[in-house]
């Protein structure tokens, strides 16, 4: 640590050595003397002082003289003024010349010269603190400035960005509407609504009309797990791989989504990914409709009386199995019976399937209108009514069809105008929360968990799983999955490998249960432990995550598939194109 070098100025030596040899005893100084204020500016000129005592009188500059000069050519020392002139005036005049103290002589005691010194150093040692804290601040603040510029560029370049995401989301949205059916070509006795609602401008919900003859018609609803741009081109690519067969000769339900199955198993077995379908061969002459379903929420068969049954799944959702076979049910149709399709999005915060559909048939029912005055936009608006009910931030589609009614006339509605999208309905919040206990990390799923979560959710799984941990799920409060949390499920139970002890699933309801059977995730239901192991004392809710895709993700998509095939390649040259080109339009 440096000394303090204090500097005695006097002319009478006797005070002067006195004074020094009482500051010398503390080893923290370095003493130094001068006989007058000529002598001292020598010394201040050499070398840094800390401290000066001087006297007042003195011969050739006296002491206000010797501080006059050093407030402008060396005005880093604390100066204490030592005087026979025990005046106030004195003192004023020495404190306007930037003295720290005065003291008179004769002093008492030497001490008090000493204890002046000490304070006039604290005294410099504040000072020099707060010029440090002052330029620290400065430092700060102009970092600051730079910050706070930096993140304003940054925020306006988001925002353009975020606009430039906006634009390519709604060319999207019109690349991918316009692959839905735009009109009805007439069927003999058969009239259709149609409602259609992406989660997002792009989603993974799909529909499709396939006129074969007068009488004969087939129709599919599909729900690709997942949302954004990942569905909206796997739910793509099934429309262009389905085949429904020729005008004179359609192939069975059953015929086509095995086809199918088997078209898309090495894409959605690549992603993790897998796609839900309802499909309906329909013959008005012969009053019948041969249904075969994948995995699918339930094709419900109302009928004019009220009386309503429901065909469910004849076979797993597609590409989650090779060769897999799906069998066929046929019912028959009768003047004034009701058949919908519709995607899961609508099924959100009702637990009880049968309760849905008792309310699903009761609104068909009531609604004696025709399609085209919109049955079923008001159907959505009366589930979405009720608290914690009906579709939440889910992609929806619904399809139905009215048999018998020659003067009914079909309506499809697609969402062509944004403001058409403000009948969704909002389900109940899920919650996802996260704990370590042992080799083990918790999920816990309460509510309906759904896509919002899911990137949370495969994020803290691969991060468990590159970690050697466990991953324990436990659904003991959860009501309901959707399409896209029960792919990330399958996803993680995949990617643990063989082990079945690597990711268990504990506290699993009936209802969740179900959902695991209805798409034949028999990987899932293997992990199912009968006993639940201890909780972790705390769990950290997991938080959603609503991922922007960029236009050069969506070009990518489109780009994978057609990478796939040179079919695929034929399909999709003109939304590449488009996507490529500077303003989105084909070149």
């Amino acid at each position: 640590m440096r000394k303090s070098t204090v500097l005695v100025v006097d002319d009478e030596a006797v005070i002067r050595r006195a004074v020094a040899r009482v500051l010398q005893s503390n080893a923290d100084y370095e003493v130094l003397e001068a006989e007058d204020g000529v002598d001292a500016q020598a010394i201040l000129r050499s070398r840094p002082v800390d401290v000066v005592i001087t006297d007042v009188l003195m011969p050739r500059l006296d002491g206000f003289g010797l501080l006059a000069w050093a407030q402008e050519h060396c005005p880093g020392p604390a100066w204490l003024i030592l005087s026979g002139l025990d005046t106030f005036s004195g003192a004023v005049k020495a404190l306007k010349l930037g003295a720290f103290d005065f003291v008179a002589k004769p002093f008492a005691s030497i001490e008090v010269v000493e204890k002046s010194v000490r304070n006039a150093l604290a005294q410099k040692r504040l000072e020099a603190e707060g010029e440090r804290l002052r330029r620290e601040l400065e430092a700060s603040n102009a970092a600051l400035r730079r910050h706070v510029k930096n993140l304003e560029e940054a925020y306006g370049l988001l925002r353009a960005q975020a606009r430039t995401i906006e634009q390519d989301f709604g060319r999207a949205e019109r690349i991918q509407r316009a692959l839905l059916p735009q009109r009805v070509a007439p069927v003999r006795e058969l009239s259709f609504e149609v409602l259609y609602r992406p989660s997002h401008l792009v989603g993974g919900d799909f529909y499709g009309i396939e006129h074969f003859t007068d009488d004969r018609v087939a129709v599919y609803v599909v729900d690709a797990a997942g949302h954004g741009v990942s569905a909206a081109m796997l739910s793509v690519l099934l429309k262009q791989r389905i085949a429904p067969g020729a005008v004179d000769s359609p192939r069975s339900p059953s015929e086509v989504l095995s086809s199918l199955n088997n078209d898309l198993f090495a894409e959605c077995n690549a992603s993790g990914l897998f796609v839900t379908t309802a499909y309906v061969l329909i013959d008005t002459k012969r009053r019948i409709a041969m249904i075969a379903s994948a995995g699918h929420t339930p094709v419900l068969h109302v009928r004019p009386n009220g009386d309503y049954g429901s065909i469910g799944r004849t076979g797993p959702a597609l590409g989650l199995s090779l060769d897999a076979s799906y069998d066929e049910r046929t019912i028959e149709l009768h003047a004034g019976d009701r058949l919908l399709l519709y995607t899961d999005g609508l099924t959100h915060g009702i637990g009880d399937r049968s309760e849905l559909e008792r309310r699903l048939a009761d609104e068909i029912v009531r609604a004696e209108a025709p399609p085209e005055s919109g049955i079923l936009r008001g159907l959505v608006a009366g589930l979405a009514a009720r608290p914690n009910d009906g579709p939440s931030g889910d992609d929806v589609t619904l399809l139905l069809m009215r048999i018998g009614d020659e003067s009914a006339r079909s309506h499809i509605d697609n969402a062509d105008e944004p403001a058409a999208r403000s009948d969704r309905g909002g389900g109940g919040p899920a919650v996802l929360e996260s704990g370590t206990f042992g080799d083990a990390t918790w999920i816990a799923v309460k509510g309906i968990g759904t896509w919002v979560h899911s990137a949370s959710l495969h994020d803290v799984c691969t991060d468990a799983l590159g970690s050697g941990r466990r991953i324990i799920f436990d659904f003991g409060e959860c009501v309901s999955l959707d399409s896209t949390f029960l792919g990330t499920i399958h996803h993680v139970v995949c990617a643990a490998g063989s082990d079945v002890n690597r990711v268990l699933l504990v506290r699993v309801p009936d209802a969740v249960r179900r959902l695991f059977e209805e798409l034949d995730m028999h990987q899932v239901l293997a992990r199912i432990a009968a006993d639940s192991p201890q909780r972790p004392d705390s769990m950290t809710p997991l938080a959603e995550l609503r991922d922007p895709r960029s236009r050069e993700l969506i070009l990518h998509g489109h780009e994978l598939l057609a990478s796939l095939s040179a079919e695929n390649e034929r399909q999709f040259g003109d939304v590449i194109r488009a996507l490529r080109s500077p303003d989105g339009e084909s070149p």
